[in-house]
C-alpha cells in the first residue's frame, strides 16, 4: 500500500497509509520510502507529538529509541530490534493505571519504581467494574497485552530496556472473566476522546475501578487500554 507517490517532486497520492518522516524520507506504513516511484525498505517507529499534524518516524537509529507520554498514535508495521529503549512515564498519583506496550519486558525492570499486575476477574455494577488482579514480581510482560501499573511514588520515572524487539502495534481485544458480562480489554495506541470512548461503551480506569465513560471523562492516552 502506498501512502504518498512523487514524480518530479510533485505529490500525486496521499491516502490513509501516508506518514511523514522528519529525517526527510517519504515513508509509508508498509515500511518503504518512495522517491520517483522507487521504494526502499526502511525500519520505522511512527508517533505523533502534540503539535504535529501527523505522525513522524521517530526512529533515528537502532541504538536508542525514546518513548514518553508526549508521543501518541504509535505505529510499527514491522518488528524492529533496538539496542536500548527508554520508556518515560509521568505518575501524578500512586493509583493503578493501565499499561499496553508493543514490546516484551522483564517484570523485574519495573519493580524498582512500580508494581505490576495482570487482571484476574471483573465485577460489574451499573456504572463501574471492580478489578481483581494478580501482582507480578517475576516473569515477562508480553507485547500488545494489557497490564496494570502503579507507581510507588509520584513523579516521572524512566525505565530502560536492553536489546528490545518492538513488535507491530496491534490493538488486541483480550477477553476477561466477569460476573455474567462479556467483557474485553482493548489496547490503544492512539488517543481516544471521552466522547468516542462513550460511543464504544467503554470503561476507563479511574481510582480503584473502571468507570463507564459518560462523555465528560478525560481522554484515554496512547499505550493504555480500556474495557468494553
Amino acid at each position: 500500500h502506498c501512502g504518498q507517490l512523487y514524480q518530479g517532486g510533485k505529490n500525486f497520492i496521499k491516502n490513509e497509509y501516508y506518514m511523514d518522516d522528519k529525517i526527510g524520507y517519504r515513508t509509508n506504513k508498509s515500511g518503504a520510502t518512495s522517491t520517483d516511484f522507487q521504494f526502499v525498505p526502511v525500519e520505522f517507529v511512527a508517533a505523533r507529538k502534540p503539535n504535529d499534524a501527523r505522525p513522524w518516524n521517530i526512529l533515528e537509529n537502532k541504538q536508542l529509541l525514546i518513548l514518553d507520554d508526549n508521543y501518541s498514535d504509535l505505529f510499527v508495521g514491522k518488528a524492529v530490534n533496538i539496542e536500548q529503549l527508554n520508556y518515560t512515564r509521568q505518575f501524578d498519583n500512586t493509583e493503578w493505571q493501565t499499561l499496553y506496550l508493543p514490546f516484551d519486558t522483564d517484570c523485574k525492570i519495573w519493580t524498582e519504581h512500580c508494581e505490576i499486575a495482570c487482571i484476574d476477574e471483573l465485577q460489574f455494577t451499573e456504572n463501574e467494574a471492580r478489578v481483581t488482579y494478580v501482582l507480578m514480581k517475576e516473569g515477562k510482560l508480553a507485547a500488545n497485552q494489557p497490564y496494570l501499573i502503579r507507581a510507588k511514588s509520584t513523579g516521572t520515572h524512566t525505565f530502560t530496556f536492553k536489546n528490545v524487539t518492538v513488535n507491530p502495534t496491534e490493538e488486541n481485544r483480550a477477553q476477561v472473566a466477569s460476573n455474567g458480562y462479556e467483557a474485553s480489554m482493548n489496547g490503544n495506541y492512539g488517543v481516544i476522546s471521552a466522547e468516542n470512548l462513550q460511543n464504544k461503551d467503554g470503561y476507563m480506569l479511574q481510582g480503584n475501578a473502571f468507570q463507564k465513560a459518560n462523555g465528560t471523562n478525560d481522554s484515554l492516552p496512547s499505550r493504555r487500554w480500556y474495557l468494553s
